[in-house]
């Protein structure tokens, strides 16, 4: 069952980061948000950020490097937590999405591909 449940946390929100937020950004991306965040070469973090939320969410989908994915999409929850918090001065409700990104990768990177990938042990 243990196996089943990472299964579980590991498809279903990589999914929903891919279609709702990764793919969204491959047509429309946000270099303006990330240059207001006064990082250098916002094209190339942009990218960084669209590959984290596409390509390593797919990895983490079928388990392939389910750890090092899962902490590059770590990574860049924290710089999107950062821009909610420090740039754009949300309410923690409007972050409320992004921690629970945030926690769920982290608990991955923690608890390992399970069983039922391709990374199985």
């Amino acid at each position: 069952m243990r196996d089943l449940g990472i299964l579980i946390l590991r498809v279903v929100p990589s999914l929903l980061l891919i279609i709702f937020h990764g793919i969204p950004k491959i047509y429309k991306p946000h270099y303006a948000l990330v240059k207001q965040m006064g990082l250098p070469f916002p094209e190339v973090f942009t990218w960084a950020s669209i590959l984290a939320e596409t390509l390593f969410a797919l990895f983490v989908i079928i388990g392939l490097f389910t750890r090092i994915s899962s902490v590059i999409i770590i990574i860049n929850f924290l710089f999107v937590l950062y821009f909610h918090f420090f740039i754009e001065h949300y309410p923690i409700k409007q972050a409320e999405l992004a921690i629970l990104f945030l926690i769920v990768y982290i608990a991955i990177a923690l608890l390992g591909p399970g069983r039922y990938s391709v990374d199985r042990r």
